[in-house]
């Protein structure tokens, strides 16, 4: 615990809020003359505090992976009931926008000719565009296909070597989760 003095000689009193090893954050309090009896009682106060908080977030967490295990049992649902792809691909595009923002979606299949990808389903700001074909060389979703791992850019501004990607809209997307 670290106390200051302002002008005024009041006193701020900063204790640590932590959970285990971790500090989530720091209970300030001002104005109070903390005795040296009193310092434990306050500890302890702020060890509650943190773990209220820690409690709290823990919570919300599991109700957000609740939330998503729901769309996600609901998405297999619907799908199980659908016949026609596009049908198939609007409805995959709906649960991925329940479970994450995205202005822009698109699904996109292997061609027999491993060359080429068809973007079967594209939508960029809720237009939704003509499927096209791919080379699958210089596509970002031709290297998740042949690396078979997820791509994740956060910035595409950031990154020196992506180029930029719409197929839409006038605004270039900014960050990309590209995944098999």
């Amino acid at each position: 615990m670290q106390v200051k003095e302002d002008e005024k000689k009041f006193k701020a009193y900063f204790l640590p809020l932590s959970v285990g090893e971790e500090m989530v954050g720091v209970l300030m309090l001002w104005g109070f003359d903390l005795s040296e009896e009193d310092l434990p009682s306050a500890m302890i106060f702020a060890s509650q505090i943190a773990i209220a908080l820690e409690n709290a977030r823990l919570y919300h967490e599991a109700l957000k992976a609740s939330e998503r295990r729901i769309v996600l049992h609901q998405a297999s649902q619907e799908l199980n009931t659908l016949l026609v792809p596009q049908e198939i691909y609007r409805a995959i595009h709906r649960s991925v926008q329940r479970l994450m923002p995205c202005e822009a979606f698109s699904i996109g299949l292997a061609c027999e000719n491993e060359e080429m990808l068809d973007a079967v389903y594209l939508v960029d700001r809720e237009i939704i565009e003509q499927p096209r074909r791919f080379r699958r060389d210089i596509s970002l979703s031709g290297r998740v296909m042949q690396s078979g791992k997820s791509i994740i850019i956060q910035d595409l501004a950031a990154e020196p070597n992506q180029i930029g990607y719409h197929y839409g809209g006038k605004e270039q997307v900014r960050s990309i989760l590209s995944a098999p």
